[in-house]
């Protein structure tokens, strides 16, 4: 469960004046933040002012105890008045004004719910809170749930984990090319995984060292290359999918987009960094323009640096086979 905590969160004092009810920041201490549990909700009241604030994830409800209206200044500033009808009730859609702390829940199974490397509202703006509740805690979380049972059982899968751990499921799960039903689930819990950690606050910019020269030697143009091909992948993918750069089995780069669940790793090739281009990953933030949202993640999201630790172990790899 993740703790949120809306713009309420931030009114400073509640009072009533003239027939109105004004709402202003209120102090931290004040008013804990709610905690928002699928299919729960927590009601806030504030005596002797008659109003009452049912917190919801980002729907907020507010009852006044007379007619008039009600003014809210959000985290930004910005003020909404809200003319409260003769029930007293009003409704204002709102994002989570959060710290993006994680609390990461604790699965039945084997694999984990693992969290980000960062707070969920670190990407922002490139990347808002939002989406990283529904898509890492939502999203991921069902195949991982799923996947637990899928491998509840399965004494041939069970030892597939244990001795490879994530990366060996995926590829016993696909079965030569033969998958079974575990394999979406355990692929996607994989490109999840690595997708987070192909991101970091602050990301962008250029690769240095190793994975540097191996841009340059082996695109067409170098890092402008890369990205052009990256763009085209992502783009090019129909529907849902991903756009991966990686390590072949002789440690030279290469870019590959894959449908669905398929990842690099049942190519035997070694992922560097991966863009999820399933709808999902971008809709809240850039609705359908997902050549904006890759062009986002190259410029502003993407870790080189990660990036180029796993090619240091991909080529050791090689050289060591």
């Amino acid at each position: 469960m993740t703790k949120l905590r809306p713009f309420v969160y931030l009114l400073s004092r509640v009072a009533r004046q003239n027939g109105s009810v004004s709402v202003a920041q209120l102090a931290a201490t004040q008013l804990a933040p709610a905690a928002v549990a699928s299919g729960s909700d927590q009601q806030h009241s504030y005596a002797p002012w008659g109003l009452s604030i049912v917190a919801a994830s980002s729907l907020m409800l507010a009852t006044a105890a007379a007619d008039g209206k009600v003014t809210v200044t959000t985290p930004s500033g910005k003020e909404v008045v809200v003319n409260t009808p003769s029930s007293g009730q009003w409704a204002v859609n709102v994002k989570s004004a959060s710290t993006g702390a994680v609390e990461v829940p604790k699965l039945e199974g084997p694999v984990q719910l693992l969290p980000p490397p960062y707070p969920l509202n670190a990407l922002e703006p490139h990347m808002s809170q939002e989406t990283l509740e529904y898509h890492w805690g939502k999203h991921q979380r069902t195949y991982a749930d799923s996947l637990n049972k899928q491998l509840a059982g399965n004494d041939k899968l069970g030892a597939a984990l244990a001795k490879g751990g994530l990366e060996g499921l995926v590829v016993a799960a696909w079965n030569s090319g033969k998958p079974v039903p575990a394999f979406n689930n355990a692929a996607q819990v994989y490109n999840h995984q690595l997708f987070w950690a192909s991101m970091k606050p602050g990301g962008g910019g250029a690769p240095q060292g190793a994975l540097a020269s191996a841009i340059e030697r082996d695109f067409k143009g170098g890092l402008a290359g890369l990205k052009a091909e990256l763009r085209a992948a992502g783009t090019g993918q129909f529907g849902s999918g991903w756009a991966w750069l990686c390590a072949d089995d002789e440690g030279n780069l290469r870019v590959m987009r894959t449908a669905n669940a398929v990842t690099p790793l049942v190519s035997g090739w070694s992922p560097l960094l991966v863009i999820d281009v399933w709808e999902h990953a971008y809709y809240l933030d850039f609705r359908n323009r997902r050549l904006d949202f890759i062009n986002a993640f190259l410029d502003s999201l993407v870790d080189w640096g990660a990036a180029e630790a796993r090619y240091a172990a991909a080529v050791t790899t090689t050289a060591a086979q």
